[in-house]
């Protein structure tokens, strides 16, 4: 369809490991300012919501061709409309509008970022290895560390 970034093989090999959409950026270990930090932050950011809205077009565009029809009315003697009158129906309905691309998570984001400046790079309680070690652990045997986040 034209749509697909550069980084995303047309084909998954067979038997490859399956990766997510991403875009690398380099190891935080190696990161000594919060402009680092912001940089690669931006960068993932304008990565996922390219490919967010690429697939939310895409999906609008086949929605429309699709499913815009109207569920089948089963005992009643309402008239079908034409197809002309489906495809409007998807296109401009409310509730046909793209749901997951949504911006009530700034806040999760905001409070991680202004936590690893304070506690990496301001105060410098914490390493990057502590808090990556930390989170991919997924906290467990890491409480102190939890606590400071």
């Amino acid at each position: 369809m034209g749509h697909r970034g550069d980084d995303v093989p047309a084909r998954q090999a067979e038997g490859a490991p399956r990766h997510p959409v991403r875009v690398q950026t380099a190891d935080p270990r190696t990161w000594t300012s919060f402009d680092q930090v912001w940089d690669a932050f931006c960068t993932q950011l304008h990565h996922l919501a390219r490919h967010a809205l690429i697939q939310q077009y895409i999906a609008m565009q086949l929605k429309s061709q699709y499913f815009a029809a109207p569920p089948r009315p089963c005992c009643t003697t309402w008239q079908w409309p034409s197809a002309a009158t489906c495809t409007r129906m998807a296109s401009t309905s409310r509730r046909h509008r793209p749901q997951h691309v949504r911006g009530d998570r700034q806040g999760t984001a905001i409070d991680s970022l202004a936590a690893v400046k304070h506690l990496v790079f301001d105060t410098k309680k914490l390493t990057w290895d502590q808090l990556l070690t930390a989170m991919e652990a997924n906290w467990e045997g890491h409480e102190a560390v939890r606590q400071l986040c």
